[in-house]
């Protein structure tokens, strides 16, 4: 499964802040976001053990 994430410029200014260095996002997220951070999160584990 293929994951697309979209920027899209805002006209009221950006949601990215640079703070101490690290670019944070502090706009509105659209879509399931516990999903897709379970789905990350899986990802990563199954990489870790190597299935």
């Amino acid at each position: 499964m293929e994951t697309t994430l979209v920027l899209k410029p805002i006209p009221k200014g950006s949601p990215l802040l640079l703070k101490d260095g690290i670019l944070v996002f502090t706009g509105e997220v659209e879509g399931d976001v516990e999903a897709a951070l379970r789905r990350d999160r899986e990802a990563r584990s199954r990489k870790l053990i190597g299935s």
